[in-house]
């Protein structure tokens, strides 16, 4: 299945469109390497872009080149401009990794 999506906020702080993807309901797996591994699995079973795999790896090294502040702050943009459905898959993505640190810092 292919998806594009252009979301682009408007003035408003609307976007565009949205991708209709159904957002699975777990993405956990027992180990940070399983879920590492169950998402790269997840990803070839999409067809991403050749524009975005062509410019991924450079975007991100300039991104782990920024100080935390500046990566925070982008972030903050990035997830402002984008729509509910995503915000939903950023979701299930962080859920599993929070709880595990949260599980890991109890006595």
């Amino acid at each position: 299945m292919s998806t594009m999506n252009n979301t682009l906020p408007n003035n408003q702080g609307d976007h565009y469109s949205c991708s209709d993807e159904v957002v699975p309901e777990s993405l956990q797996g027992e180990s940070t390497a399983e879920l590492m591994a169950d998402l790269s699995l997840r990803e070839k079973e999409k067809n991403l872009s050749a524009v975005y795999l062509n410019e991924r790896q450079s975007v991100l090294e300039k991104f782990i080149s920024w100080t935390d502040q500046d990566q925070v702050d982008f972030v903050k943009t990035l997830i402002r401009s984008m729509c509910h459905d995503q915000h939903g898959q950023i979701d299930a993505f962080l859920k599993p990794i929070l709880q595990r640190d949260f599980i890991a810092f109890l006595p």
